[in-house]
């Protein structure tokens, strides 16, 4: 009984220091200490700030961070004072703002712009090494007093990007882009969208998990949408993390006439339909053969300038392995159909 009772305070033990780990890693994951401004405003003192939200501008997001707890308790040379970091859509560029109005319902960032820096990194700030915090206030807050900014910042990406380009070659598009430092990558998720509508997943990558060293990857979307469409990636990290990419746009034109698939196939029955991309509107010509070349059935159809669904239904089609041809102009498609 005594070495159940020992083994089960152990198991507690064990429960209770994964805890506060896991505790210790979600804060000091997400928290930011600054000081600046010391001469004036802010004094000579640390303030700590936490993720508390994002902000969205275009396709990018970024993480902002405010001084905690925010209830107006950390005094300063100008009274009482609140910090912000925040991403300004309206002026494209990471601002440190300052409230020093009293406890509000909700904390009022308005009285001043301590910093700024226009480097547009994300999800998170920019630390000292990337870009330059400029005064704010016209030499109240000199930049020389920027004196501390230390976290979870830009230092501390789990992936950097180099590059992410996209290449229209004949129908399909190919995606490729780089990366110089991985940490706990687990895989890229690719997303396109069209002019209008959502991104969407269109198929994923495994990532190097974690390298030093420059890593090449590449993409080919076999059904690109016919126009403009937009693709970024997904950066995902083992722990469920995520960021995203820059997002490209291409314009895709289609070339050549293309069967994307026929099916069912096999088809237990003598209706099949046909994914079938088209450089131009007008007609096209269906003939189905059977495995000596006989000619079972013609039929015409009309299509548009890109995605076509065509519904074939044969009237007493027996079992078997037939040709199925597609003609348009000088252009002849051939698929194989299995009738079960």
């Amino acid at each position: 009984m005594r070495e159940e009772i020992i083994f089960s305070m152990k198991q507690k033990l064990t429960l209770l220091t994964l805890f506060l780990v896991v505790l210790f890693y979600q804060y000091s994951f997400s928290q930011i200490t600054f000081r600046g401004c010391t001469s004036n405003i802010m004094g000579a003192q640390d303030f700590s700030l936490t993720n508390t939200g994002t902000v969205t501008d275009g396709s990018i997001t970024r993480n902002t961070f405010e001084a905690t707890p925010n209830d107006f308790t950390q005094s300063c040379t100008a009274g009482v004072c609140e910090l912000r970091i925040i991403w300004s859509t309206a002026n494209s560029r990471w601002e440190i703002q300052l409230d020093t109005d009293g406890p509000l319902v909700t904390p009022d960032y308005t009285t001043a712009v301590l910093y700024h820096n226009n480097s547009a990194s994300y999800p998170n700030p920019p630390n000292l090494s990337l870009g330059t915090w400029v005064d704010g206030l016209g030499g109240l807050c000199p930049s020389g007093e920027f004196v501390t900014f230390s976290g979870d910042v830009q230092g501390v990406l789990p992936v950097r990007f180099m590059d992410f380009n996209g290449e229209i070659i004949k129908n399909h598009i190919e995606l490729s882009w780089q990366t110089s430092q991985e940490i706990n990558n687990d895989y890229f998720s690719i997303e396109r969208k069209g002019e209008s509508g959502n991104f969407e997943s269109i198929g994923q990558l495994t990532g190097a998990g974690r390298s030093n060293e420059v890593q090449s990857y590449s993409f080919l979307d076999t059904s690109p949408l016919r126009g403009v469409s937009y693709y970024r990636l997904k950066q995902v990290d083992i722990d469920g993390k995520f960021e995203y990419s820059q997002t490209i746009e291409l314009n895709s034109v289609l070339q050549e006439a293309e069967i994307s698939q026929i099916y069912p196939n096999p088809s237990q029955s003598s209706q099949f339909y046909i994914d079938y991309l088209s450089p131009e509107r007008g007609k096209v010509e269906i003939f189905v053969y059977d495995m000596l070349g006989k000619l079972l059935s013609k039929k015409v159809k009309y299509v548009a300038i890109g995605e076509n669904l065509l519904a074939v239904d044969i009237e007493s089609l027996g079992k078997g392995l037939i040709h199925v041809q597609i003609k348009s102009g000088k252009t002849s498609l051939i698929r194989k159909l299995l009738i079960q």
